[in-house]
């Protein structure tokens, strides 16, 4: 018996465990830590412009009334749930204007449920922020190395599978776990339990499910974390075993590498952050098509058509000509390159013209077709009524990795966002907050300025 637990010890779910555990903030390079601060951020602005969304609020409707205890907070909205249905509820929030981080290899976007999660334990228990800012770090870095699991060669996934579902839990299970002070074989049983809740399915974007899905990844990684420390069991090799995570979710996987370099290369610096509120997809097409409308100051009203080359994920996952409602829109690469030219920005406010004549009338001239073209690159074709052409190629979009977004634009971002709820004033002090979270000593007063108790 002891030679099995010996040999079982050793796979990569025991050893994403033991990192996990042993991982303190002064252990992680400097970089990795500013890029937590980063992704801390993002995630806060996502959940202040999305708190007051139809699909957040439908929920909230639903189960509110089954909350229990008021244990963690809403950013900006003024309540107090039990810490499973924070989590469920912000995580959404996070994700419901489609403008949460990305890391693009797998097309997975980790810290929306994980920020979910790793806070409403964090207020709950009076975690500091070193503390909290680790479980975060930790917790996004699990999710994407088991999204790589799953996507690196030779291991192949179904377009169809929701990765952020799918692997979200994993990595909420961790960051809740470290904040919840679980020991290695309890961390082992925290993964195990949140891989046996695992799900995500693409054909339910576009609609109200598509951000639950990221939301119920939060809950149930802070579920799976809260029964591992009451005892519950689950397999020592949830996420490699035959059978398993891995095995189930894809072809030929990669176990391996979910622990190659870990704790010396990081996954979350590849972390990407959005400068455009629609799918990571379409984000080099309506790059290219502001640099249009600017550089040669196109009227829109003289386009004839628009040609556009896209990696194929581009045309299968946002091909949608005519989307039907706000949610739709976020997945409408003909949307955001119309209002790209018509209004010469792609904004949260360019959702609410979707059904305007004009917008439709230039949705039709727009025509999409897949190359072999990265996730981040794009060209574009114009042709006018006059029969000038006008053509701009982008290698690499605004917000990938090889021109990412910096500070002064991720706090913009925020700002942004968080003025759709409160004032200036207040969305600066919450942003000030949110900068600060690695020296707080009780994570729960960056909710104050959020919350509007203390606009000090």
């Amino acid at each position: 018996m002891q030679n099995q637990m010996s040999r079982e010890a050793t796979g990569v779910t025991w050893q994403l465990s033991r990192y996990a555990v042993a991982t303190r903030l002064e252990d992680l390079p400097v970089a990795v830590q500013e890029q937590g601060v980063r992704a801390f951020i993002n995630w806060v602005g996502c959940v202040l412009g999305a708190v007051n969304h139809d699909a957040v609020m439908s929920a909230k409707r639903a189960l509110a009334a089954y909350s229990g205890p008021e244990e963690a907070s809403l950013p900006g909205a003024g309540q107090r749930f039990n810490m499973m249905q924070t989590a469920l509820f912000n995580g959404m929030a996070a994700t419901a204007r489609v403008f949460d981080d990305t890391y693009l290899s797998a097309v997975v976007h980790p810290t929306s449920p994980v920020g979910a999660a790793a806070l409403a334990v964090g207020e709950h228990t009076h975690s500091s922020g070193p503390e909290f800012l680790a479980a975060l770090i930790v917790g996004v870095e699990t999710a994407c190395r088991a999204a790589d699991m799953l996507t690196l060669a030779p291991g192949k996934s179904h377009l169809g599978l929701y990765m952020t579902g799918i692997v979200g839990g994993i990595g909420s299970a961790v960051a809740a776990g470290k904040l919840l002070q679980l020991s290695e074989q309890q961390m082992v049983w925290a993964m195990g339990i949140a891989v046996a809740q695992a799900s995500g399915v693409r054909a339910l974007h576009g609609s109200q499910a598509s951000p639950f899905m990221a939301g119920n990844g939060a809950r149930a990684g802070v579920t799976a974390a809260l029964l591992a420390r009451a005892g519950m069991t689950s397999t020592e090799h949830s996420l490699e075993g035959d059978r398993g995570f891995a095995d189930i979710f894809a072809s030929s996987p990669n176990s391996a590498a979910a622990i190659d370099g870990l704790g010396e290369k990081f996954d979350i610096l590849d972390l990407t952050f959005k400068p455009f509120p629609c799918g990571i997809v379409s984000h080099a097409v309506v790059d290219a098509c502001l640099l249009l409308a600017v550089e040669c100051d196109i009227d829109a009203s003289k386009i004839e058509r628009v040609d556009i080359e896209v990696c194929p994920p581009g045309v299968e996952l946002t091909g949608i000509r005519h989307p039907k409602d706000h949610m739709n829109c976020r997945n409408s690469l003909h949307h955001w390159a119309a209002v790209s030219f018509m209004r010469r920005r792609a904004s949260i406010a360019e959702e609410e013209c979707i059904h305007d004549p004009q917008v439709i009338a230039m949705r039709d001239r727009i025509h999409a077709s897949a190359t072999e073209l990265p996730p981040d690159a794009a060209n574009v074709r114009v042709t006018l009524k006059d029969g000038q052409v006008l053509e701009k190629s982008v290698e690499h979009c605004i917000g990938s990795r090889d021109r990412p977004m910096n500070d002064d634009e991720i706090d913009g971002k925020f700002l942004h966002q968080a003025q759709l709820i409160m004032s200036e004033e207040r969305a600066k002090i919450a942003l000030k907050a949110c900068r600060s979270i690695e020296i707080l000593a009780d994570v729960g007063r960056v909710m104050m300025p959020l919350t509007g108790d203390d606009a000090r």
